[in-house]
């Protein structure tokens, strides 16, 4: 992928560059809007695809912890790997 492009979607998600400018600059860089729109997905980052891990997975150790936060105590749900491992993948 050209660099030039990359660096535009650097811009983009890192220095807040309104979403139509940078389609926009997109387009100037691939050549049309439809091009710009067959590349997009290639550069935008697919949250759903991210890897998940069983609640009950022996290497991980999950719950809910509480920290302090500027007004009030913040409830937050926390997964992390058992004392003494690195990753999950390291489980076995």
């Amino acid at each position: 992928m050209d660099s030039h492009i990359i660096d535009l979607y650097n811009e983009y998600v890192h220095k807040a560059l309104p979403r139509r400018t940078f389609i926009a600059r997109l387009a100037r860089l691939t050549g049309s809007v439809a091009a710009a729109s067959a590349v997009l997905p290639l550069l935008e980052r697919n949250y759903a695809r991210a890897r998940q891990v069983e609640e009950k997975d022996p290497c991980i150790s999950v719950g809910y912890v509480t920290y302090r936060g500027l007004t009030a105590d913040v409830r937050a749900y926390q997964a992390r790997p058992k004392q003494g491992r690195k990753v999950p993948e390291n489980c076995g």
